[in-house]
């Protein structure tokens, strides 16, 4: 949960006195929360029971790496959601929205998780005490 947090501070979900707002909730904001999900989730595809692997530290290391600022950079750059582009005679940008929809392998998962139509629940705690919890059904 840590890694898609750190992907999507990179955008900017509130107005500028910091409050969320109908106008930051948008469908292109929610395309970025869930884009951020679905790399969350294949990245899980690597990750096991510790304890019960023989290569335990190069595990541990994956996990730590995908809760890192770098694995969060490494896909935010592969979010695809819109480009800038100029307009001609004008320095005025719009946006032209990509391709935004993928197969399950552009996100890398390294094991199929077949469709199951099951819930997954993620919780985090703080060394402070703040908690935050993530369901998907």
């Amino acid at each position: 949960m840590l890694g898609m947090l750190n992907v999507l501070e990179h955008y900017n979900f509130s107005t500028s006195d910091g409050k969320l707002t109908n106008k930051t909730r948008t469908a292109l904001n929610q395309h970025r929360v869930v884009e951020a999900m679905k790399y969350g989730f294949a990245a899980r595809t690597e990750i096991g029971d510790i304890r019960d692997d023989d290569d335990a530290q190069a595990r541990r290391q994956r996990i730590d790496y995908f809760a890192s600022k770098a694995w969060a950079n490494e896909v935010y750059n592969n979010i695809t959601d819109v480009s800038l582009c100029s307009r001609s005679g004008s320095s005025a940008d719009r946006i032209v929205l990509q391709d935004t929809t993928h197969k399950a392998s552009h996100y890398h998962p390294v094991f199929d998780v077949p469709v199951d139509s099951g819930t997954t629940h993620m919780s985090v705690v703080d060394k402070w005490g703040g908690a935050c919890s993530l369901t998907s059904t």
